[in-house]
Order: C-alpha cells, then sequence, then structure tokens
C-alpha cells in the first residue's frame, strides 16, 4: 500500500485541527447542505417521487399494486430497504425529509474526512464545499448533480468520499467496507469509484513492480471486506444485467435507454459543447493549482491520488465519447449493439463529479495558502459569499413540475380527487404533463415518461405503453372531440378505469371532476362490437435498423 500520509503547507501546519473542530465541521457542512437542499430543492424534488413510491411499493406491494412500473425490478435493493421502511408509518414527505437528513449527513461527514485528509485547516471542508456546490449551480458535463432531494447517490458518493479520506489515512479495512456500502447504495457510482482508483494506481503500481507481491497480500482483507459490503447492493444489480431476456430484448432496452430516455447523460452528442469546454478549463486549472502546492513545499502523495482519480474518471469520459461519437442517427451507427450496451453504464458519470471537486479541493487549498493571515472569521465569510452565490442561481428543480403555479395548484387538486374519491387500488391514464401522480394521489399510472424500469422487459413494456398512449391521443385528440365510444376504447387498451386529461377539449360525457386546467372521466366499459384491438410499432423511438 502507497505512503499517503499528507502534511499541509507550512504557513498553516499549526492549523491541524483537533477531533472537536472535525465534529464541528461535520455539523457546519451538514447545516449548509440541508439549507442548500431545501431551498434549491423543495420537497418532493425532481427525482423523490420515483424512488420514495418505489421504496414504498417495495414494502407495501399491495401499494399502487397496479402500477407496472412499481412493480419492476430493484435496482436500488439497498436504497429501497433502508429508507423504505419509513414509508410504512410516515408520509412520503416526512421520508424524504428524513432521508435526506441522512444522506447529507453522511455526505458531510465523507466530504470533511476526504478534505482534512489532505488540508488540515479549519476552513478547508467550507470552503472546498462552497465552490463545489457553487460549480453544481452553474454547469455540469452529462446531468449529474448530488445535493438536491434524496436518492441512493447522494449516500454513495458520500461513503465513497469517506473511503477516500480513510484511505488517505491508511485505515485499509475502513476504507474498503465504505467503498463496498457506496457500491452497495449504488452500483454505478461505487464502481466507477473503486475502479478509477484502480486505473489511477496503475502508475504507482508499476512504479512499486517489486513489491507487488507485498501489496497484495496487505490488499487482500480490505478487497475482501469491499466485496462481502458491496453484495447487498451488487447482487440485485446483477441481476437485472443478466436477466433471462433474449440478446434482442436487450438490445432494444439498451437502445430505448441510451438514444431516448437517458440520452441527455448517455449520449455524448447531445451534451453541450461549451460544458466540454469549461471541464477542459477546470482540469487545467487543477493542475495548475497542484503544481503551485506541489513547488511551494506541500507533500502531494495524496493530491496525487486525487489527481490520478480526476485523469482516469477523464479517461473513462474520453471513452465514452469514443464509444458515442457519430455522425449519422443512433441507429444507423456501426456495432450499435455493443455501442448501446458500453454508453448505458454512464462512464461520464464520475467525470461529471471528480472535475469539480478535485478544482473546489485545489481552490480552498490556494486559498488558504494566499490568505495565510486571514483570520477564521474572513475566510468563513469568503466561504458564505461563494455559497450565497451559488444559491443566487435560478434552479429548475425548484419547480420540477414545470408547471406554472396556477396550473399545479388545478393538478394538486385533481391529485386530490383521485385519492380520496377512488378505491385504493384504482388505475389512472394521466397525461404527460402530470407530475407525481403516485406520489399526491396515492393511485396507480398506466404509465409516466418518468417512470421507466431498468430490466429490458420493463422498459419495452413501458415503451409499449408509451405508444398505446401516443396512438390514442394522435387518433383521438385530433378533431378535439372524445366521444365515449373512444373512452372505452382507452379502457379496453390499458385497463384504466379513469383518464386525466387537459380540459382543452370537447367530451361527449360529463366528467367526474373538472376545474379550470384538468378533468378526470371515468372510463365506460365497452360492448364486444365496439371492442377494436391496436397494433403497436415496436418503438416510440425512431426505429432500430
Amino acid at each position: 500500500m502507497p505512503d499517503l500520509r499528507t502534511s499541509s503547507v507550512p504557513e498553516i501546519e499549526h492549523e491541524s485541527a483537533s477531533q472537536s473542530s472535525h465534529w464541528l465541521a461535520i455539523v457546519v457542512l451538514w447545516g449548509l447542505l440541508i439549507l442548500w437542499s431545501l431551498l434549491r430543492c423543495p420537497i418532493p424534488s425532481v427525482n423523490e417521487p420515483h424512488y420514495l413510491c418505489k421504496a414504498r411499493h417495495f414494502w407495501d406491494p399491495t401499494w399502487c399494486a397496479n402500477d407496472f412500473f412499481l412493480a419492476s425490478s430493484n435496482p436500488h435493493w439497498v436504497y429501497y430497504f433502508t429508507v423504505g421502511w419509513m414509508t410504512q408509518f410516515l408520509s412520503l414527505g416526512t421520508t424524504a425529509l428524513i432521508a435526506r437528513l441522512a444522506s447529507l449527513l453522511i455526505f458531510a461527514t465523507g466530504w470533511v474526512r476526504m478534505t482534512r485528509a489532505l488540508l488540515p485547516h479549519r476552513m478547508a471542508p467550507v470552503l472546498a464545499l462552497s465552490v463545489f456546490l457553487l460549480l453544481q449551480a452553474v454547469v455540469n458535463y452529462s446531468g449529474e448533480w448530488v445535493i438536491g432531494g434524496t436518492e441512493s447517490k447522494v449516500f454513495s458518493y458520500g461513503l465513497g468520499f469517506w473511503s477516500l479520506g480513510c484511505f488517505l489515512k491508511q485505515r485499509w479495512n475502513a476504507a474498503g467496507i465504505l467503498m463496498g456500502l457506496a457500491i452497495a447504495f449504488h452500483p454505478l457510482v461505487g464502481i466507477w469509484l473503486t475502479g478509477c482508483l484502480i486505473l489511477g494506481a496503475l502508475p504507482w503500481f508499476f512504479q512499486h513492480r517489486r513489491e507487488l507481491s507485498s501489496i497484495v497480500k496487505r490488499a487482500l482483507v480490505p478487497l475482501a471486506l469491499l466485496v462481502v459490503s458491496s453484495l447487498p447492493g451488487m447482487i440485485p444489480a446483477l441481476g437485472i444485467i443478466f436477466d433471462s431476456a433474449s440478446p434482442a430484448d436487450r438490445f432494444a432496452g439498451d437502445y430505448l435507454q441510451v438514444f431516448f430516455r437517458l440520452k441527455h447523460h448517455l449520449d455524448p452528442m447531445q451534451f453541450k459543447p461549451l460544458n466540454y469546454i469549461i471541464y477542459l478549463g477546470l482540469m487545467v486549472l487543477s493542475v495548475a493549482g497542484y503544481q503551485r502546492l506541489r513547488n511551494g513545499g506541500t507533500r502531494i502523495e495524496g493530491w496525487r491520488l486525487l489527481l490520478s482519480l480526476m485523469f482516469a474518471s477523464a479517461l473513462v469520459a474520453f471513452a465514452g465519447i469514443l464509444i458515442g461519437l457519430r455522425f449519422t442517427e443512433p441507429n444507423e451507427m456501426p456495432a450499435l449493439a455493443l455501442r448501446a450496451k458500453l454508453l448505458k453504464f454512464y462512464p461520464f458519470r464520475l467525470y461529471d463529479m471528480m472535475v469539480p471537486v478535485f478544482f473546489s479541493l485545489i481552490a480552498a487549498a490556494m486559498t488558504v495558502r494566499w490568505a495565510s493571515r486571514a483570520t477564521q472569521t474572513t475566510l468563513a465569510l469568503f466561504a458564505a459569499a461563494i455559497f450565497v452565490l451559488g444559491m443566487s442561481f435560478p434552479f429548475l428543480d425548484r419547480n420540477p413540475s414545470r408547471l406554472p403555479d396556477e396550473r399545479l395548484s388545478d393538478w394538486y387538486e385533481a391529485c386530490e380527487w383521485a385519492r380520496t374519491e377512488t378505491p385504493a387500488e384504482t388505475l389512472f391514464a394521466t397525461p404527460r404533463s402530470g407530475w407525481a401522480f403516485k406520489w399526491y394521489a396515492q393511485r396507480a399510472e398506466y404509465v409516466t415518461f418518468k417512470d421507466c424500469p431498468q430490466d429490458a422487459r420493463g422498459i419495452l413494456e413501458w415503451n409499449e405503453r408509451l405508444t398505446v398512449m401516443a396512438n390514442w391521443k394522435t387518433e383521438t385528440y385530433a378533431d378535439s372531440y372524445i366521444s365515449s365510444a373512444e373512452l372505452a376504447r382507452l379502457r379496453d387498451l390499458t385497463g384504466a378505469t379513469y383518464l386525466i386529461a387537459r380540459n382543452a377539449y370537447l367530451f361527449e360525457s360529463e366528467p367526474v371532476f373538472e376545474n379550470e386546467f384538468y378533468r378526470i372521466d371515468a372510463l365506460p366499459e365497452s360492448s364486444e362490437d365496439s371492442h377494436q384491438q391496436n397494433q403497436l410499432p415496436d418503438f416510440i423511438a425512431p426505429p432500430v435498423r
């Protein structure tokens, strides 16, 4: 194992933090993260209905039992298990708040452990976090974020950073357990962290190749602890990857996931050109800052590890760019099946996170170095100014529904009617513009674009259901008149017993609920001679050739 013990710059060696200040830093960071989370992302945030409704159904399958997404595979099994039990006693909103508090505490602890291992200055964690949050508010590369609502990756990144802090302090067993837990909570985040750590350490292993056998022996126990602690999350994830779906279904699922549902995260051709430039600039500035630290007499073994991690994540992202590079439509790409399979594993995720993380740590080190005579109060005010600046930037997730206030109020009213006036097992057909219907109405949906399963069969079923709804709307809404026979046909196609629609069309029947923007109609049963079969195309997305 490498000797990664670090020391601060000469001017601040006397600032080595005591244990009490260490815990104080965690509490301060926790408070800042809670403030950031609740003010920028009110409950429920953009992904909380997706995660917490799944978690509630995980513990109580009778809740929204007819919702096919909730009954699909469980890729984040550990998150559902550790968070979902609270939904049996508490509301979804209260559960979200508690889960946020827990995940942000772990993130704060991990951030302090990692930062203090590199730069043992009292203000370093706060300065670095303020810069990091500012960058999160301004730019990202592939849509990755971490501080907002509750979901599994918040736990995973916090545990991963905590593991890095232990690794830098040569606490190998603790580092192995924590990284294993990071994998368990979010397999992709944890595995990319582990894999890029190994990739970044390859030059060091080559340099110490004569001692490799001794290094491997010392690493066996930490690696075993990592594997064992990761199993609760890895086993369900591997079950999804290696399910019994046919090769054709797997290919179709991969294609839909990469180039249709999650293209803003997985297809490099969808990323903004400006983001490429900004991230390259952040890397250049980070390397320049690293060289200044090195030339200034700072021991850089720990810094070198984080730098290697950043470059390893950049190498993976570059490979992802090459895999996704094309000058034609996705369905005309050579080796499409292989390339889609590789892109679905989020090769850009860790790069999106590690560049601002390393830049933030370098910025904190430079600030402490340049302001070596500044008081703690001055540095605290500077960090607070950066934090407030980040808070001031507009953020779409302050309104994740993307609906105007008056229309959102009407949507909540429609959801409340559904919750109070229909049986618990009712299945609804909801509009594409709907928001968090299961959260507010606590009723099942036939399909919603946001809630896409992750197993191949589930993705194909999701796509077919979207196609059913799209075809029915195209045929039915064309003349802005919806007959009772057309409503009955929707019931035959979907099994839903109610339709929520925009109150902008003329219906033959009277609604059971109506306000300015929405109406709810009971779907009648059709007679045998009016029953029609619908021929579905293979994909609502561009066809695969």
